[in-house]
Formats: C-alpha cells, structure tokens, sequence
C-alpha cells in the first residue's frame, strides 16, 4: 500500500517586538532601596518564587520585575487590569496532582489573599486558602506553587500585546527535601511547534503551571470529556488517527473540536506500525520558560497501565467488552470496541511483563510498538543527487545525470519493487506555468525505470520531449520517488510500506 502524508499548518501568535523597545516602567515609587536585576532577554516581565511557607494559609515569597529589570510591585500590575495569583497542588501518592484551590468542584487560582512588600521587587503572598485544613493535607509529600502574571502593554504605535510568567516552586511543607517530582513533557519542546504556547488568553505558557490544574479527575463542563493534562493532549495531538475519531467519534472540548488535528509528525501511520505519533518529539530532556532543565519524569511514558495506552488507544477494552460509548462532540455514540489481545485485565499489575519498557522494533515493548519506522533500522533511506544537466536550452531534449543511493551511500535498485523514481524539468514565465511543456502548469516528467547506467554508479536519462523553443527565464530540474518497505509489527503483521523523497 502507498502511504500519503499530511503536514498540520500551525498558526503561531507571536508577542510584538515593541516589548523589547517600549516595556512599561515599573509603578513602584519607593525609590532609593530599589534593586534591578538584569533586563529580559524577550522583553517579557520577569518572576521567581523563592520560598513557600506552610503554617495554616501559604505563604508565598517571591520577585517581580519589569523587561528593564526594575522592581514591579504586584499591586499595580493589578491595579492596570492585568493578572497576579497563585494556586497550589500536591503531588499524591499515585504521582498526579491534587490542587487544593477548587471553584465548584474544578481547580482555581487563589483569590482574596494578601500582598505584602518585603522590599522594593520582592514580596509576599498570603493565601487566603488554609491547605492544612484540607483532608488531604500531607506535609511529607511534595507540593507545587504555581503562578500567572501578566499584563498588557501598549506601544507608542498604538500596539497591544501581553507580558505573562509563570513562575513555579516545587517543596516540601516539612521542611525536608523534594522526593517527588511530574516533568513528564517540557514547555521548550511544545514549543518547537507552537512558537510561544499559550492558553486560557495566552497567560498560562508553562506547562509547570499547567499540570496543577488539569488533574485527573477534571472534566469539560459541556462534553463530559476529560481533561486530565496526559488524556487532553494525547487526545489533541493523535487527532483524526485516534480511534474513537476513526469510528465515528469527534473528541471536543467545549464546543472546539480536534477530530481533524494531524500530528506534525506523521510516520508510517497506525495501518503500519501501530502508532502515527513520534513519543520522543514531547517526552524528552528540555527546559522550562526560565531556562532551567526540565523532564525528570520524561520516561513515565514508558509505564505500561491501562490508563496510560488507553490516552491513545481509546478503543481498547480490558474486560472483554466488544462495545464502547464514545463522544461525538457531547453527543454518545456506541461504537465496537477492541478487547485487549492478551485478555481481560482486572488491574496494571500484569502489563509490564508483556510490555517491558524497551524492546525490539515494532514488538510489543513500549518503545518497540511505538516504532517510528524512518528511525527504525528497517528505514535505509532515500537519497538524490543531481550530478549534471545537458541539453537544457529552448528546443533542446534535456538529459540529467543523477545517483540514488541510501543513508550509507549504497545505490538504490531504480527498478525494485515498489520503486517509482522520476524527473521532472520546469521553467519559468509566471510562477511555473511551464506552458507548451505537458498539461498546463505540470513540468516535463520522465521515469528514470530506464535510465543508462554508468560505469561510477550514476545514471543518465534523457527527457521524452524537447523544452519548447519560446521557453524563456530560469529552469529548474528535480526528482522525485519513493521505494517500499516491508514491515513486521505487532500491532499490524506484516505490511508495506511506500516512503519517499525529492530533490
């Protein structure tokens, strides 16, 4: 079979460059004990939490500064309609977080709590929550301050755009040293995709600040769906691949859906390998918005539970159920399900003796069943090379002189099966309207499948049609195939595969 790929254009916002050039001054009036620190290197407002105290209500300590580095007093950011608060989780034995800030049942950010000035860029806040009255209080296990800080500015021009941070703390309200931690996928690498990720009006950036709040137990209000950080973004990035998509379901939040997101990378699909999604782009050493690494946890991935594979494979069953309510937007849809293969499971106990954490390619280890098949040792890869280009002039038959070789410089059968490699000649007079040369807009093609080949391992091959005599400006020539890969998964049996390239 003969794979296409597609590619998901991402719509970046990016914040204007006048924050470089036109960042507010600080509101804070005191003075003569003012301490700056360093400007911003994005021109963005600058934070840090630098200690949490837990005796009752919390009690954070932390810094502000404006993008020239001097102090930003909170009260003013808030007096100028922007944002400056907190929330606080736990991490619980289970390793997912519980906030303690709840609004109707869903996590929150603090409100009513006090500020206070310990000196000029460093402050107090006092929560208004009490967390030690909480049933779930443990001052043994490790808790996370989370904040969001933001405000608009606007440029001498005229142009608004937002400064936001997120600054976050992990402790112990004991006293005693971090033993938990969930960096599970790092800000910087959402990031490569997404420009300057952020949610909930572009305030919330750090995926730090994120987790505290999408805890496992919440759910969207309108679709009934969850939004548990690991089941949201699977969800989203497995897109129209998802099973539960695939059989008719829509996965939507509120009233946006994500049934036709692709991920970027789209390999050899779930008909191949069982997987369409490359792990490793998200779930690797990267770093939070400050700088500092980020992804202590970035093999939790690799942790076979039901809970984890069933982020993805939505369709999948562990009592034998053959059927399964999906959502189409809020709407339920009984689709079939998929039993488990190696039978009905009453807990996670048993899977990782069938699915070790590593394995080979394409087996039933996590990373084997999530095989990339152009990263796999299967995938020898495709490589053009234009060596030469004679008889190109008006009127002129065009040959072109060319290798196809692998990743190791070994030359590609031209006629193997699977094998379709062509060229293709175009020129220019408006945009590659290659007119008089075959179907309008279309370049001169030719299959090389006959090509000469040459005693150096090269090949030459000559077009079927002249270049027309009125062709005028610059012409270019490229090429273009793919070969086919056979492929042996657990998921899928065997299969092949078509990958291609150009020059």
């Amino acid at each position: 079979m003969i794979k296409s790929f597609r590619i998901c254009m991402l719509i970046l916002v990016a914040l204007s460059a006048f924050g470089f050039l036109f960042g507010c001054n600080s509101g804070n009036k005191e003075g003569a004990n003012q301490i700056t620190v360093n400007p911003s290197t994005e021109g963005n407002i600058q934070a840090t939490i630098t200690g949490v105290t837990v005796s009752g209500p919390p009690v954070v300590t932390f810094t502000l500064h404006d993008e020239n580095g001097n102090p930003l007093n909170p009260t003013d950011v808030l007096a100028g309609g922007g944002r400056c608060r907190f929330t606080i989780a736990q991490i619980a034995a289970d390793g997912n977080y519980k906030n303690y800030v709840l609004n109707n049942g869903q996590p929150d950010f603090d409100r009513n709590g006090v500020f206070a000035t310990v000196s000029p860029g460093t402050y107090t806040y006092t929560f208004k929550t009490d967390i030690t009255k909480n049933p779930i209080y443990d001052p043994t296990l490790t808790h996370t301050v989370g904040g969001q800080i933001q405000r608009n500015i606007t440029s001498p021009f005229g142009t608004s755009f937002q400064q936001a941070v997120n600054p976050y703390f992990n402790f112990r309200p004991d006293g005693q040293q971090v033993t938990a931690t969930r960096e599970v996928v790092a800000i910087s690498n959402c990031n490569e995709c997404h420009g300057k990720l952020g949610a909930h009006g572009g305030g919330r950036r750090e995926v730090a600040l994120c987790i505290l709040c999408h805890n496992p137990q919440l759910v969207d209000s309108v679709t009934g769906n969850s939004i548990n950080m690991k089941v949201l973004i699977h969800k989203i990035h497995y897109g129209d691949a998802l099973p539960s998509n695939v059989a008719g379901g829509n996965f939507t939040i509120g009233t946006s859906d994500f049934g036709d997101v692709t991920f970027p990378f789209l390999s050899g699909d779930d008909t191949i390998s069982g997987t369409p999604v490359q792990c490793t782009k998200c779930h690797r050493l990267g770093k939070d918005l400050a700088g500092r690494d980020f992804g202590k946890d970035i093999n939790k991935y690799k942790t076979p539970t039901m809970s984890n594979c069933t982020t993805c494979h939505d369709l999948t069953t562990f009592d034998g159920s053959t059927s399964i309510t999906v959502k189409n937007g809020s709407t339920p849809v009984t689709v079939t399900a998929t039993p488990h293969t190696g039978g009905p499971q009453a807990n996670d106990n048993a899977c990782s003796a069938c699915h070790p954490q590593t394995g080979a390619e394409f087996g039933a280890s996590i990373t084997g069943a999530h095989t990339i098949v152009e990263q796999s040792s299967v995938f020898t890869g495709i490589n053009f090379q234009i060596l030469s280009v004679a008889n190109a002039m008006p009127g002129q038959t065009a040959s072109v002189t060319f290798r196809v070789t692998d990743n190791s410089g070994v030359p590609v059968s031209l006629t193997a099966d699977g094998a379709s490699f062509n060229l293709k000649l175009g020129y220019q007079t408006v945009d590659y309207t290659n007119n008089l040369m075959e179907n309008y807009g279309q370049p001169l093609t030719v299959s090389v499948s006959t090509a000469s080949a040459n005693p150096d391992g090269s090949y030459t091959k000559a077009f079927s049609k002249p270049i027309p005599a009125s062709a005028s400006g610059i012409a270019v020539v490229g090429m273009e195939g793919r070969k086919s890969y056979k492929i042996t998964s657990i998921h899928k049996g065997t299969k092949t595969i078509s990958i291609g390239g150009q020059s």
